[in-house]
């Protein structure tokens, strides 16, 4: 079973991704960014300086205080699995700087 596990060194976004994690209900922990991941199914978020400077087995999320709800939402479909998905929402931004997003739920 796939658990979600913050470790970061920065204070706010760990508090940020934990206010986000508990709004959604989700089980979390928080260890320590020197903590070595061992198990496979380990779903981590921490800064894209961390996951670079401390590789380790899991599947990382890369967040930062601008990204913490993309990122949440990659955990749960992560969580979930392509398999058990029920929604596919697809936008299309046309304004000035035109983008595409998707949310899988």
């Amino acid at each position: 079973m796939a658990r979600l596990v913050i470790r970061t060194e920065d204070f706010q976004l760990s508090f940020k991704l934990i206010e986000a994690l508990r709004s959604r209900n989700l089980k979390f922990e928080v260890i320590d960014s020197h903590t070595e991941i061992v198990n496979h199914s380990t779903i981590w978020f921490a800064s894209p300086a961390e996951i670079l400077e401390q590789p380790t087995v899991g599947r990382s999320i890369p967040v930062s205080l601008d990204s913490i709800e993309s990122a949440v939402y990659s955990a749960i479909f992560l969580l979930r699995g392509i398999e058990n998905s029920v929604f596919l929402t697809i936008g299309i931004d046309p304004g000035p700087y035109p983008g595409l997003a998707w949310l899988v739920d």
